[in-house]
């Protein structure tokens, strides 16, 4: 059954066929189930949430970026501005501020803005990419309310070397390649690529905002992107071991305009380097870990008279130790600390901020697993100021072999951002931590019916996060203030079928998610937006992939539906629902030691019109031919 349900969870988010998936994903985790990756505190003390994994079937997405994986393979609502724009999230009914997302371990939330772009990174410069549903805060610290987003870099598990190239080309001037090399020996591994895109991005759409909706072309779109990320592990003993992990990227991308304003010349150049070290020693019963990585960031925004620039550095440094107590009890403490500095213009000087903070988490289970439960907390100091402490409860149970409950009570929290408290004019030195709790309760059942294997799983939550950061107008300017009190609920479901008929072996995978995500306290007397919808929150979501596959033929379509949504807080002016399709038809070849895969896609099959975001245009129909070779002469241990 495992065999089957891992071919049906690659087949229905790749498209590669089912006899590579079977031999490409024995060793990983899929949907729905705890999820095993690099990171220590997620693999061990996360059961008690609801966590999607991707990892080798992020080869058939190499050239997109993290903001259309989501988009495609989850129930995570992607704010998009269109191709090459700004892309953040909404997850559970969250803002963009409220999803973590860590590299290797380490929040990646800009210290300005407190959101990552997601349309900049780059899946080809990842290996593994794991989305944690639900807040987290005593895991991982500020900003994980609403779920968090993992990425992880990883050294080849075959012996010798092997190398790869991947080029893509689809319409309005795509053209995107990720090139890569790795090799491992006994005491040493080593992995490195480097990645390219190009797009001008001039897709043609009709502007409703003008008379008669006249036909155009989107103007001032382009995106530049080019990276390089490296990844070595070294043996330093029998039980010691150091992991390095570098990323550097260069975005250039022109800001297009709104339906509303018709012309832009606005650029944006954003360049960074990341750097990760972790040393690890691992005895019989105790582990004893330290790392620390370093962030240096530049952006810089043009636009007529405006040029504003910007430049962040940070570092963080974590020391932590794990205890085994054989096989029913684990324990994990430790110590973070993080140093912050931004010079920004509006600021008037630079801003520096350091963030301790001590955690620990115990794991107990009986001795057949059947029972799991799972206590952390968190305490933080931010500059001179504590944080009450992050509590975090939860467990499993499996009553039936067929049957797993899972329920999660947690405490979350965020800081404001530098922008929140700094900037000039309305920043606000005085502003509190927005703090909450959110719940979980959620059950996966899986069972074969002869041939017929299924999988549903259900999850409902509850989030109220209190001092929700907004900013309002106040005389000529606007000012943050902590007034908002957020009230997130709703429900997920998630269903997966896989039933062989003849020589073919057919799929099917879906979700529908219902969320309602209100402000539950006035703003000011008559506050319009008092138990409203938050903006860009759909009520209602809901997709479908359905997949044939034969030997090395693969035939996918997904349809995706995304609700209404509301692109004000008093819920006026409602943005239309909108359904988009995407046919996927690969083919896999295979020469001596050289493999081949080559797909071909269409999106928004069925070119429908609709916006994300108000006033901003969204490509019709397009096309995509993406050719993935790879060279690995030696096995795999």
């Amino acid at each position: 059954m495992r065999r089957v349900l891992l071919s049906l969870w690659l087949l229905t988010t790749t498209g590669l066929p089912v006899a590579r998936a079977q031999s490409a994903l024995t060793d990983s985790t899929h949907a729905l189930r705890e999820v095993t990756v690099k990171t220590d505190r997620l693999r061990s003390f996360s059961a008690a949430h609801k966590i999607q994994v991707f990892d080798t079937l992020l080869r058939v997405y190499r050239t997109d970026n993290l903001g259309d994986l989501l988009t495609q393979q989850t129930p995570v609502f992607v704010k998009s501005y269109g191709p090459g724009g700004l892309a953040t999230t909404s997850l559970r009914g969250s803002g963009a501020s409220h999803t973590a997302v860590l590299w290797n371990g380490f929040n990646l939330q800009s210290v300005t803005l407190g959101q990552l772009d997601f349309a900049l990174v780059p899946l080809a410069s990842t290996d593994e990419i794991a989305v944690q549903y639900g807040g987290s805060g005593a895991l991982w610290g500020s900003g994980a309310v609403g779920g968090a987003v993992h990425l992880n870099g990883g050294v080849p598990a075959g012996e010798g070397w092997g190398a790869f190239t991947r080029q893509t080309a689809g319409s309005f001037g795509t053209y995107a390649g990720a090139y890569g090399g790795s090799w491992r020996g006994n005491k040493a591994a080593v992995s490195a690529r480097v990645y390219n895109q190009y797009a001008r991005n001039d897709f043609p759409f009709r502007n409703t905002a003008q008379f008669g909706a006249p036909e155009m072309r989107q103007p001032n779109a382009g995106l530049r992107q080019y990276g390089a990320t490296s990844d070595l592990r070294l043996s330093l003993s029998e039980r010691g071991q150091l992991d390095v992990h570098y990323w550097f990227g260069s975005n250039d991308r022109h800001i297009p305009p709104s339906m509303t304003t018709g012309s832009s010349v606005a650029t944006q150049a954003d360049d960074f380097h990341r750097v990760a070290a972790q040393w690890k020693r691992t005895g019989n019963a105790l582990t004893l870990a330290v790392r620390s990585a370093f962030f240096a960031e530049r952006l810089a925004y043009r636009d007529h008279a405006i040029h504003s620039r910007s430049r962040t550095r940070s570092s963080v440094t974590e020391a932590e130790a794990s205890l085994s107590l054989g096989n029913v009890l684990s324990a994990n403490a430790g110590l973070h600390h993080t140093y912050e500095w931004a010079d920004v213009e509006s600021y008037g000087n630079p801003a520096v901020r350091n963030r301790t903070a001590a955690f620990a988490s115990l794991k107990a289970r009986d001795a057949r697993e059947r029972f799991t439960g799972l206590l952390s907390i968190r305490q933080e100091r931010a500059g001179p100021a504590w944080v009450p402490p992050i509590p975090s409860l939860g467990g499993t149970v499996q009553p039936f072999k067929f049957l797993k409950l899972r329920l999660n009570a947690t405490r979350n929290y965020r800081l404001p951002t530098f922008n929140d408290l700094y900037w000039q004019p309305g920043g606000n030195r005085d502003l509190q931590p927005e703090q909450g709790w959110s719940q979980d309760a959620g059950l996966t059942f899986k069972h074969t019916f002869g041939t017929l294997r299924a999988e549903v799983d259900v999850t409902a939550y509850s989030s109220r996060l209190r001092n929700w950061i907004v900013w309002l107008p106040q005389g000529n300017h606007w000012s943050a203030t902590n007034l908002q009190f957020v009230w997130s609920r709703g429900v997920e479901v998630t269903a997966k079928v896989a039933q062989p008929v003849g020589l073919l072996t057919l799929t099917g995978t879906g979700f529908y998610a219902y969320g309602r995500s209100t402000n539950e306290k006035e703003r000011f007397p008559g506050d319009p937006a008092l138990h409203k919808q938050l903006p860009y929150v759909p009520r209602h979501q809901a997709a479908v992939t359905l997949g044939a596959g034969r030997g090395p033929w693969t035939l996918l379509y997904n349809h995706r539906y995304t609700g209404s949504r509301y692109p004000t807080s008093d819920e006026t002016g409602p943005l239309p629902a909108y359904q988009v399709g995407t046919l996927t038809l690969a083919r896999s070849f295979t020469f001596r030691t050289l493999s081949f895969d080559l797909q071909g896609r269409v999106s928004n099959l069925w070119n429908a019109a609709y916006q994300a975001i108000a006033w901003q245009a969204m490509p019709g129909r397009a096309f995509q031919v993406t050719l993935f070779t790879q060279f690995q002469p030696s096995t795999t241990r």
